[in-house]
């Protein structure tokens, strides 16, 4: 597209799909957004995105004039299940178990992105909480999980959300440098789980203060413990909070808002 893009536009409708960017270890922004944005964005017939949050930033890196902006178009990644009822976290309250009181789960690739080595941190700070892992080195180095603290338990890998214990656990946490719009956190508020995050990338579209507990990206440990402990002892706050998590995803992360959304899309094509 950097090379031929003219020369397409003049004959085809031609659409790019960007998630989020990447990073370097130094933090410098890399990825498709940072390599082919800037020089297809004049032939491009639209731009879609899975998140308001990279269509904001784009605007605002680029200075982007209006008509090019109308060509970024959020699409929004449908759930893969419909809600869950009773939610997880009503089951959870409704339980009455101590034990799901004092665990606390976590999944995601053993990655520099997704800040396992926080994840242990945190863990260390919680020595009474249970933390049961779920994930596998995919991009990086796996870390040495021989000097994990004994209050973290690794599962390996997993399939679907449905296979994990959700309703054995008080609070989902997790915890990212950077973002899209993670399917984690859709799928987790289909199913009603009360969520601890790190408020990176779209994912503060969708976990607020009274939907959840975000956190934002520059805090230490000793904030998320803060916020464990507070989902942990508050069972029926932790319900209402991963209640309206679901109720916002299941009125927006749809086939339905999807399809509609692509339909509009295409009916506005212009033809070469």
């Amino acid at each position: 597209m950097r090379s031929y893009g003219n020369n397409l536009a003049a004959s085809l409708n031609t659409y790019a799909y960007m998630f989020c960017w990447d990073q370097t270890e130094e933090g410098r922004r890399v990825g498709y957004p940072s390599e082919y944005f800037a020089e297809t964005a004049s032939t491009m017939t639209a731009f879609l995105t899975d998140t308001l949050y990279l269509r904001d930033e784009l605007a605002s890196q680029y200075r982007l004039p209006l008509p090019v902006l109308d060509r970024i178009v959020p699409l929004f990644t449908p759930a893969q299940c419909n809600a869950l009822r009773p939610s997880v976290a009503r089951r959870v309250m409704d339980s009455g178990g101590p034990g799901c009181r004092q665990t606390v789960l976590w999944a995601g690739r053993l990655d520099r992105q997704k800040r396992f080595d926080l994840v242990q941190e945190i863990a260390r700070l919680m020595p009474d909480v249970s933390f049961w892992c779920w994930g596998e080195a995919l991009l990086d180095n796996p870390p040495d999980t021989g000097r994990i603290p004994a209050n973290m338990v690794m599962k390996g890998r997993f399939d679907s959300f449905d296979d994990l214990p959700l309703t054995e656990a008080g609070v989902w946490l997790f915890t990212s440098a950077w973002e899209g719009m993670p399917t984690t956190i859709i799928e987790l508020a289909t199913r009603g789980v009360a969520v601890v995050a790190t408020a990176v990338g779209g994912v503060s579209e969708l976990v607020h203060v009274d939907s959840g507990w975000p956190i934002a990206p520059d805090s230490d440990a000793a904030v998320y413990v803060d916020a464990l402990r507070h989902a942990l002892v508050n069972p029926q706050e932790a319900m209402y909070r991963a209640e309206r998590l679901q109720s916002r995803v299941t009125r927006i992360y749809t086939e339905q808002v999807y399809d509609e959304s692509l339909a509009k899309l295409l009916a506005a094509e212009r033809w070469p």
